[in-house]
């Protein structure tokens, strides 16, 4: 389920997406999370997944619009949800321009890269709950400007209801997105042990430039150089460094 537009916020827990004929008088909009929620608890489906990308301006008054279809309570055992917002109480949630022309929400743009294959986990490869949570939560501010980053009233953070782990995309044979990381070492020629976030060895070139240039997936890593120096560096999408790369210096 994926709902964008005007969103407003009665309380800190709740909002609503406004509808085209709402009014200050008549606030008609949708419950997006009641009707996940109901849904859910039908028990229609195995999973429900809801993204929405509004504001949550605050309109105490407000009353959201409960879910129209009889409820039934059916709940499987098994089934799982994920819900995903673009912004928390009381922030404004920002639109951009996309490299195709077209104007999406900052959230809707990064959810987009996430799904087609940016927040897949770097070991099973199946984009998951958490690592699409983590996705977001990392990479949605990055698509703001720094005007944009240091107004309080924009959102920088999505929020979440996610009380469920599953594969939101299972794995497939599609390649792994990789991101090229711009290492800066001391000098030339070193002996360099690249790992990943489990301590295993990632090749390298040899001998070692003083620029080591890698492609890597999302994840956690660790770089050792000779004579002791160490670095810790994550990867969490496109970089902002020459070339889209992601600077790190050792």
């Amino acid at each position: 389920m994926f709902f964008s537009g005007h969103g407003f916020a009665p309380s800190l827990e709740t909002s609503g997406v406004l509808m085209a004929n709402a009014t200050l008088k008549r606030i008609f909009n949708i419950a997006a999370a009641r009707w996940a929620d109901q849904i859910f608890q039908g028990g229609w489906f195995d999973e429900v997944v809801l993204f929405q990308d509004a504001c949550r301006s605050r309109i105490a008054a407000a009353n959201l619009t409960e879910p129209f279809f009889r409820p039934r309570n059916a709940t499987r055992p098994d089934s799982k949800r994920f819900y995903a917002f673009s912004s928390r109480d009381q922030k404004l949630s920002k639109e951009l321009p996309c490299p195709d022309g077209k104007v999406r929400g900052v959230f809707a743009a990064t959810l987009l890269d996430g799904l087609r294959g940016a927040a897949r986990e770097p070991v099973t490869k199946a984009i998951t709950a958490r690592s699409l949570r983590t996705y977001l939560q990392d990479n949605m501010k990055n698509r703001l400007s720094d005007a944009d980053r240091a107004n309080p009233d924009i959102a920088q953070d999505p929020d979440f209801r996610d009380p469920h782990a599953f594969d939101i995309v299972p794995a497939t044979a599609a390649a792994v997105e990789r991101y090229r990381v711009a290492i800066q070492l001391p000098a030339a020629n070193l002996n360099v042990a690249l790992q990943d976030g489990g301590f295993q060895p990632i090749p390298t070139v040899d001998p070692v430039p003083q620029l080591l240039s890698v492609d890597l997936p999302r994840g956690l890593y660790r770089i050792v150089v000779q004579g002791g120096a160490e670095r810790l560096f994550q990867v969490t999408g496109p970089g902002t460094g020459a070339g889209g790369a992601i600077d790190v210096r050792v």
